[in-house]
């Protein structure tokens, strides 16, 4: 109040947010806006004053700020955005985990701090659709951190609505799962490694086998085929042992 009668003195343009009352007690937050008006000699005649209702958003203002305040101490990443996507707040484990000081991620946007090489452009694209639509989201993605260190982060929004319904932060939580990553990376690796030795022994098996069959024809049944020809042609020729060559 001080603030505003001091900048009516003065015939200056001011701009607040205070607390008043209705005529039945209930309390309204109001946004006001004043304009001076002067005459054609510069003297002030009156003042225009616009009053924009807000309780509903500094209800959820508070309620974000209790949230905000039960985050602090989470370990994962927690940040704020405003609708344009810029960092209004983080939490302790944000600037330890990315290496940023709060002055350098107050006012720049996710993508821009921790995006780098190897993050997906599709998954931002994907994630910056709902933020627009004030859906939630969640998603993998690689991010780095100040020094360039990679993380994987498994990505959670959920947009902060006034009373009105609309749509004026979103509540972004961040979970390192780099050791996961590594971990499923390492077991991969180990089924991969696993199924070239099943391939390689199941192509020595069947070499094996080929070679078995291959000294079974050559030593066997090549032998018993060339006895029989031979008998035949024998008992082919007639004489005095076609019949015994024909049974043999």
């Amino acid at each position: 109040i001080r603030y505003m009668l001091e900048q009516r003195e003065k015939g200056a343009t001011f701009q607040v947010e205070i607390l008043n009352y209705t005529r039945s007690g209930e309390k309204i937050w109001s946004e006001v806006f004043a304009q001076p008006v002067f005459d054609a000699e510069g003297n002030l005649q009156q003042y225009f004053f616009i009053g924009t209702d807000i309780t509903g958003r500094r209800k959820a203002e508070e309620e974000l700020r209790n949230l905000s305040r039960i985050v602090k101490e989470n370990q994962n990443m927690v940040s704020i955005t405003d609708i344009d996507g810029r960092i209004t707040w983080v939490n302790d484990a944000f600037l330890k985990q990315t290496g940023f000081t709060y002055g350098e991620a107050i006012g720049q946007k996710l993508s821009y701090l921790l995006d780098g090489p190897e993050t997906d452009p599709e998954i931002i694209r994907g994630m910056e659709e709902q933020m627009a639509k004030g859906a939630m989201f969640n998603k993998e993605i690689v991010r780095y951190t100040k020094h360039k260190q990679k993380l994987w982060l498994d990505v959670y929004g959920q947009a902060v609505r006034d009373a009105q319904g609309k749509v004026y932060r979103f509540f972004v939580v961040q979970t390192d799962i780099s050791e996961r990553k590594r971990l499923q990376e390492r077991l991969d690796e180990e089924m991969r490694k696993r199924q070239q030795l099943i391939t390689a022994a199941v192509i020595k098996a069947q070499e094996k086998e080929r070679s078995l069959i291959s000294s079974e024809l050559h030593d066997n049944v090549n032998q018993v085929l060339t006895s029989a020809k031979l008998y035949a042609a024998m008992g082919r020729d007639g004489g005095a042992s076609g019949k015994e060559m024909m049974e043999k």
